[in-house]
């Protein structure tokens, strides 16, 4: 899998913003020409960062094969919400981040039956609050 740090400015939260992501190389796929890629949002927990999973675990290793996209944001210690002080964690990530990945990757799929989220820690408040906002779209 191709290993990707991507800095872009992020207009909800108006700073620098950082993302890794993993994207499987065509030569391991079956499908190397597929137009609807299944995306996983992996976030990280307290403390970490968008760095974390690829320093921590063997994620690379174990979707080498697979033809999905790995994005793992950086929130810092955001708490994946929109504050009271004007840092709009969620949007960035709920919003936002598919619409940039779609300019980079438009080969990223954009339907909700194939994004998934998952993650460790503080980002089982977004998770579930991603997934009750999303239930009816």
């Amino acid at each position: 899998m191709a290993v990707m740090k991507i800095e872009y400015y992020s207009q909800v939260l108006e700073m620098e913003w950082g993302v890794n992501v993993l994207y499987p190389d065509a030569n391991r796929v079956e499908d190397p020409e597929c137009k609807d890629i299944p995306v996983l949002y992996l976030l990280h927990g307290m403390s970490g960062n968008h760095n974390s999973w690829l320093k921590r675990t063997n994620v690379e290793r174990l979707l080498r094969g697979t033809n999905l996209v790995v994005v793992m944001p950086n929130t810092s210690n955001g708490w994946y919400t929109d504050t009271q002080y004007g840092f709009d964690y969620y949007t960035a990530l709920a919003e936002e981040l598919p619409q940039i990945l779609q300019r980079f990757f438009p080969n990223i799929t954009s339907k909700r039956e194939k994004t998934f989220i998952a993650g460790l820690s503080i980002c089982l408040l977004y998770t579930s609050d991603a997934a009750d906002e999303r239930s009816s779209v």
